[in-house]
């Protein structure tokens, strides 16, 4: 190989990575200020859909760019919604009255317009753009059916829907904290009966709003999560003993305000390193709380 063609390879390869940095650099911006939308939820609803609808995506088997695209769709689902008036941030659609309503929905149309102005996002605001289309042809923007509406969009209206009924209130107060528990099985005793409703429900709706096929492997995923957690306990750990497979009982932000951990989000390693920032620079405590295995 001639020293021009391995020159040639290094710059396209150092352009890669510069691309795909600044894909994710743009994804991170998009995701902290959609953060900020989220104050009538026990923790951060983007982050969760975005993990899930990955979760949903990888049992799917679906190749690797699709898997992204279905996460990032995930995270970024709402973003259309900045700017919004709390009424179409805490409301449900039949508590909307009409001029409420035709605004909310227009966050999907703003959503789309947003990410088409990165071109690496297209897939993504497509995907965007339909997850508030239903199976049978019933919702919006175009009340397109079945098969027409992207995978992406019914794996995210499932878990987009799910998070909604188990963790949004408009009065915070009122949702189960698992910050104030002693162990996992508190928290899920508590709100077994809830979660059972709510998973009843998307079955009934089968066919319905939601792909009957996604629903069954949602209600597997979502039962197999939270029997995960049975035996975790909630402790304090100092930040060189967290690791990834534990999760953060408790929410930690910045200096600034930025959502850095979100309650109930899996310690990655990517958190672990921003952690690591925020304790160094004194933002957040040497000791976190978790939910993990009694044996951590």
């Amino acid at each position: 190989m001639s020293n021009n063609t391995k020159e040639l390879e290094d710059k396209i390869e150092k352009l890669g990575f510069q691309l795909a940095n600044n894909i994710f650099d743009t994804i991170k911006t998009l995701q902290f200020s959609l953060d900020l939308t989220e104050r009538y939820y026990e923790n951060s609803h983007s982050r969760y859909v975005g993990e899930m609808s990955e979760k949903m995506a990888k049992l799917m088997s679906l190749n690797e760019e699709d898997t992204f695209e279905v996460r990032t769709a995930g995270l970024l689902h709402d973003i259309g919604k900045i700017g919004f008036r709390d009424t179409a941030l805490f409301k449900t659609m039949p508590e909307m009255n009409s001029r409420e309503l035709k605004q909310y929905k227009l966050h999907v149309d703003i959503g789309r317009e947003m990410l088409y102005n990165h071109k690496a996002l297209y897939g993504v605001a497509d995907i965007v753009y339909e997850h508030h289309e239903n199976f049978d042809g019933t919702g919006f923007p175009e009340k397109k059916q079945k098969s027409q509406i992207k995978v992406g969009a019914r794996i995210i209206s499932i878990v987009d829907f799910y998070h909604n009924a188990m963790h949004k209130s408009m009065k915070l107060d009122s949702i189960s904290d698992l910050s104030q528990k002693s162990n996992a099985m508190d928290y899920l005793q508590e709100t077994q009966r809830k979660f059972d409703s709510v998973l009843e429900y998307i079955d009934d709706q089968k066919n319905i709003k939601f792909d009957p096929e996604l629903v069954h492997l949602f209600i597997k995923l979502a039962e197999s999560e939270r029997k995960r957690i049975e035996g975790f306990l909630v402790k304090r750990i100092h930040i060189a003993n967290v690791k990834p497979g534990m999760i953060f009982a408790e929410s930690y932000y910045s200096s600034s305000g930025l959502l850095i951990a979100n309650k109930g989000e899996v310690v990655a390693n990517d958190s672990l390193k921003a952690l690591y920032r925020c304790v160094e620079s004194d933002q957040i405590p040497q000791k976190l709380l978790m939910l993990a295995d009694n044996n951590d």
